[in-house]
This record gives structure tokens, sequence and C-alpha cells, in this order.
């Protein structure tokens, strides 16, 4: 039986300013209910890009309670040292189910466990320019 309900991501990339805050910061707003008892964790994994390389990569995530995730997760990223920042110019967020063994993104899931309820509009990927 499906019984995920709706997500939601949409994605605010912040270029970092401070000498301590990270490179980039991507505040992640989640909705997602109805989760079946079997998925333990939810998150988002961001990741910057140069041309089609990736540059780094990270992710935030947490425990649904009762179901569901209502929050706004927040994902920081780094670049790796001898690296330059302002040669990343895009991203990419997407979000992602998880049981204590595997982790899928729903829309390509073959499992119940981490697929949409049929009728669910969903979004769980996110796409975007960089511009430093």
């Amino acid at each position: 039986m499906l019984r995920i309900g709706a997500w939601l991501i949409a994605t605010t990339v912040l270029a970092a300013g401070a000498a301590e805050a990270a490179d980039f910061t991507f505040t992640v707003p989640v909705n997602a209910r109805n989760l079946l008892p079997e998925v333990t964790r939810v998150g988002v994994t961001c990741k910057v890009y140069r041309g089609q390389n990736t540059v780094a990569e990270a992710d935030s995530r947490v425990t649904p309670q009762n179901g569901t995730v209502q929050q706004t997760l927040t994902v920081e990223i780094n670049v790796p040292a001898g690296q330059d920042k302002t040669t990343v110019d895009r991203y990419t967020c997407f979000f992602y189910v998880g049981t204590a063994g595997s982790v899928a993104m729903p829309r390509s899931c073959q499992y119940d466990w981490c697929r949409a309820k049929s009728g669910t509009v969903t979004s769980d990927l996110q796409t975007g320019s960089i511009s430093n």
C-alpha cells in the first residue's frame, strides 16, 4: 500500500559573506507526511558544480516523527581547499527518504516504502544557476 503523502522542496541558495560561514548555504523547506513506518530518515542532498563536474556536496537529514517531517533543512557546502568557489556555476538539491538499509528519491523508487501515493504532486529535485 502506498502511503507517502506529499512533499515539497523549494531551495534558496545563499553565497556566504562571512569568513566563518559555509561557501554555500541552501535552505530547503520539506513537507513529507503519511510516511510508512519503514522510513527512518528524510533528507536533502545538495551539490555544487563547475560545468559538468561536481565540486562539493553535503546533506542534512532528520528522523520523521509520527510519519511526518515539516521543517526547513539547512545544507551547508564548503568548496575544497585550493578550488575557487567563485567558479561554481550551478547547484542541484534533491529530496530523499530512507530506511535502515536504503535511500531513494521518490521519483525513481521501485519500492512501496518510498513511492508517492498515486496522484500526489511532488517536487523532489531542484536545480539552478549560481551567480558569483
